[in-house]
């Protein structure tokens, strides 16, 4: 899990940088250890039986990711059709 959390870390960096944001999904549940190494990271972690909520999860993470780049009166963004 190490690898994989550092590879999209690096990933996020190259392709966003200071803009990007990462989450990590996995059905497996992830153990302590990398659920707080992703935290440091700032990579969203869902996993074991959260993906059940996923939808929500994506929305609600694409909602916070765009509304923090914006001074504090901006209007909450519509969803996106395809969530």
């Amino acid at each position: 899990m190490t690898e994989a959390l550092n590879e999209l870390f690096t990933l996020s960096d190259q392709a966003g940088g200071i803009y990007s944001k990462a989450m990590l999904v996995s059905a497996r549940t992830i153990d302590d250890y990398a659920q707080e190494r992703a935290k440091k990271m700032k990579i969203e972690v869902v996993h074991g039986n959260e993906v059940l909520n996923l939808k929500k999860r994506i929305g609600k993470w694409l909602n916070l990711y765009r509304n923090e780049h914006h001074d504090g009166d901006c209007q909450p963004i519509q969803q996106p059709s395809y969530l």
